[in-house]
């Protein structure tokens, strides 16, 4: 895990070493895998132009309205931690 002083003067904990985000690039479902310690809160998807396009909870969903295209994901868990991978829709 990486420390890091976010904007606001509050620690963020990285944990993207921590979660396995697959198949990657990905058709139509995608998965996440968390460490046994952790458990998914949030799982936020923001295009290259840094827009929301994708909430959900779960750890598999559907990603097939989204454009073909690099995108961002991000994966917020229960007790706080996050972290933030790239994924291909194809």
């Amino acid at each position: 895990m990486t420390v890091i002083d976010s904007a606001l003067g509050i620690d963020e904990v990285l944990f993207s070493n921590d979660f396995i985000l697959y198949p990657n690039p990905a058709n139509n479902i995608l998965k996440i895998k968390l460490k046994e310690e952790y458990e998914i809160y949030r799982v936020i998807i923001y295009n290259l132009f840094g827009q929301k396009v994708y909430l959900t909870s779960k750890n598999e969903f559907d990603i097939s309205s989204l454009s073909n295209g690099l995108y961002l994901i991000k994966v917020l868990t229960t007790t706080g931690l996050q972290g933030v991978k790239r994924f291909v829709k194809e």
